[in-house]
C-alpha cells in the first residue's frame, strides 16, 4: 500500500485578491495504491484523486500451468466511461510462447516465438 500527493503552483497570486473570487493556487492529486499478490495471481489497484474527480485503474493477472491471463483497465469517473481496457492471453511452454491481446476491443494483436 502506498499513497503520493502532487502540488502544482499555479504561480503567485495577484495582489487585488479578491476572497469572494474562486481562485485555484494549481493542481492537487492524491494517489493511493494497493496490490496483492500470490503464487497464481497478482492484483493492483489505483486510485488517482484529482480536481476534476477521481481516475480509477486495475490490473489483474492469473497464472496455471503454463497459461497465463490477465487484464487492465482504467475508469474516468468525470466521464463515466472505461478507457485504456486490455485484455490478454498467453501459454508457454518449453519450446514455444504464444501471447494474444485486445485493446480497447479494436485493436487485436497476437504472437509466436518458438525456440
Amino acid at each position: 500500500m502506498s499513497c503520493e500527493t502532487s502540488f502544482t503552483p499555479k504561480g503567485p497570486p495577484p495582489r487585488d485578491l479578491n476572497p469572494n473570487e474562486n481562485w485555484t493556487f494549481g493542481d492537487k492529486t492524491l494517489r493511493l495504491k494497493g496490490d496483492f499478490r500470490n503464487a497464481i495471481s497478482a492484483l493492483n489497484l489505483e486510485s488517482e484523486f484529482r480536481m476534476g474527480g477521481p481516475l480509477v485503474r486495475g490490473g489483474l493477472v492469473l497464472g496455471y500451468s503454463g497459461w497465463v491471463v490477465g487484464c487492465t483497465t482504467a475508469y474516468d469517473t468525470m466521464k463515466s466511461a472505461f478507457k485504456d481496457t486490455k485484455v490478454s492471453m498467453g501459454f508457454v511452454a518449453n519450446d514455444f510462447t504464444l501471447n494474444t491481446a485486445v485493446t480497447n476491443g479494436d485493436v487485436f494483436s497476437g504472437s509466436v516465438y518458438h525456440a
